[in-house]
């Protein structure tokens, strides 16, 4: 018997005599909280205190496992209950779990490794100095308020995406988050068509489309992007699924997210989903076989698209002869014109972050016909809010965050399985990137939640891969951040690490 064990059982005995053991502890507890529901039920209404006890149970599980409460936290912001249960936004949920997972990840860190360990990158310093440069466009916007509440919203972007970066840190947890981002994507796909089937739909331009539940699928274009960028995942997944359940389940998500996107309407959001098959094919090694899917997937898709969908969509080819313009269209001509006068009067800072509706109300808008126009496009939105330096500061995150991800592509060739499904999450990475890129011509894009997601799993991509060597069947090569930093920006060129 060694000497820990001995202690441990002089402890348990010494309790014991004392009669105080954890089961009295856990017993009394429960009578506690037991005794406290039951008086609280006179005063609080019973929906409040069964989010409560979920609440109670949910932090404390939270405080012990910041891991899954990460993945908690990402299922809250997309179910948004607070929104289906109106009841429940006087609870706050999505702060009290942001804090609940910072304190936790504190405390776990303190308990388990003595230490805080705050992990630095490239890519996450781009991403502060993205986020910087909204925070000081305050400085300068023309409605300063209007800034500052855009910037504490896109605060709790950055606090998951470190959260992100610092607890998902192993191949397996990379794994379950990237599972619960696909259910999640294909939840808002599946949840907006059965909603479209049974009426709850809004008329919008001539047309019925989609209605996503909660406010995480936005509006019906934000939407059809949302599935755009979420397909390429899927459609890669299908490839890695060993067993045949999960493909069938992964074509049931991929089959609803392209429905989803024929009922949106959006023409942006049909042009992001035939970008998205395109690229998938162009970095594919099976040409053949997913070109014929994907020509046989499009015959389908026409053939069960309502008549007033494929009327709307053929009006991009009525345009590219020279017909006249709709209302949807001109206002988005009109939003991009005042995109560029905005970047002219103020071409260094931009009239600041969230403001272009304001300033296009204030001083942009016709005579006479006063409205908050939106840019209707990602590019006319980054000059006109954040002018030169806001363009300087996202183009190169993106930039950093492709040129990793191609970096790590190269890396996990010949990683067996396990690179083989990274590098397969790493390619969806990028061309998801792509597709909004594209998307984002006719859409104000410049601050979706996507930008920092890729890049928060690129990083911890990045972080993992010593992980993934632990494997016997990977002969992955092993390149240190900061060599690859150097690398990436032309400084020097990437080495291997000692021992090898």
């Amino acid at each position: 018997m060694n000497r820990a064990t001995a202690h441990t059982q002089r402890d348990s005995q010494r309790f014991s005599q004392n009669g105080i053991q954890s089961i009295h502890l856990l017993w009394a507890g429960m009578i506690f909280v037991t005794v406290a529901l039951a008086i609280l039920q006179f005063f609080v209404p019973p929906v409040f205190l069964i989010a409560g006890v979920i609440a109670l149970l949910a932090g404390a599980y939270t405080l012990t496992r910041p891991y899954l409460g990460l993945l908690l936290y990402y299922f809250i912001m997309v179910l948004r209950p607070a929104e289906l249960v109106p009841a429940l936004q006087a609870v706050g949920v999505e702060k009290v779990m942001v804090g609940l997972l910072v304190v936790s990840y504190v405390l776990v860190s303190l308990i388990r490794d003595k230490k805080i360990e705050i992990v630095t990158h490239p890519i996450l310093w781009s991403i502060l100095a993205f986020f910087l440069v909204q925070v000081f466009s305050g400085f300068v916007s023309v409605e300063t308020s209007l800034t500052m509440e855009h910037n504490i919203d896109y605060a709790k972007g950055i606090v998951f995406v470190l959260l992100i970066v610092q607890v998902v840190n192993s191949p397996e947890r990379f794994k379950g988050f990237i599972w619960l981002h696909v259910v999640l994507m294909a939840y808002l796909a599946i949840s907006g068509v059965i909603a479209y089937m049974t009426g709850n739909v809004i008329h919008v331009q001539g047309i019925d489309r989609i209605k996503s539940l909660t406010s995480a699928g936005g509006d019906p274009n934000a939407l059809a992007a949302s599935m755009d960028i979420a397909l390429p995942f899927v459609l890669i997944l299908i490839g890695l699924a060993r067993k045949m359940w999960l493909k069938a389940v992964l074509v049931f998500f991929a089959g609803s997210m392209v429905y989803a996107v024929i009922l949106c309407g959006s023409r942006g959001g049909m042009l992001g989903l035939l970008s998205g098959m395109f690229f998938l094919w162009l970095t594919s090694k099976r040409k053949l076989l997913y070109g014929a899917l994907a020509v046989v997937g499009i015959f389908l898709a026409i053939s069960f698209m309502p008549q007033q969908y494929i009327e709307r969509y053929s009006t991009v080819e009525k345009y590219a002869e020279g017909g006249e313009v709709d209302e949807s269209s001109r206002l988005r001509l009109e939003g991009w014109k005042a995109g560029w006068h905005m970047f002219l009067d103020h071409p260094i800072m931009g009239v600041g972050a969230a403001t272009f509706g304001w300033a296009h109300a204030e001083y942009y808008s016709p005579q006479f016909s006063r409205n908050s126009l939106k840019a209707h496009s990602m590019y006319f939105q980054v000059i006109a809010e954040l002018g030169f330096v806001g363009v300087v500061s996202f183009f190169w995150l993106l930039f950093l965050i492709v040129r990793y991800n191609r970096h790590l592509q190269n890396r996990l060739q010949g990683g067996g399985d396990e690179g083989e499904w990274f590098g397969g999450v790493s390619r969806a990475i990028v061309i998801s990137i792509f597709v909004l890129c594209i998307t984002a011509i006719f859409g104000h894009s410049l601050y979706r939640f996507h930008w920092l997601l890729v890049g928060a799993l690129t990083v911890a991509m990045t972080r993992g891969t010593s992980a993934f060597e632990g494997h016997p069947s990977n002969h992955m090569k092993s390149v240190s951040d900061e060599a690859m930093s150097l690398r990436l920006i032309g400084i020097a060129p990437i080495t291997r690490n000692k021992g090898e």
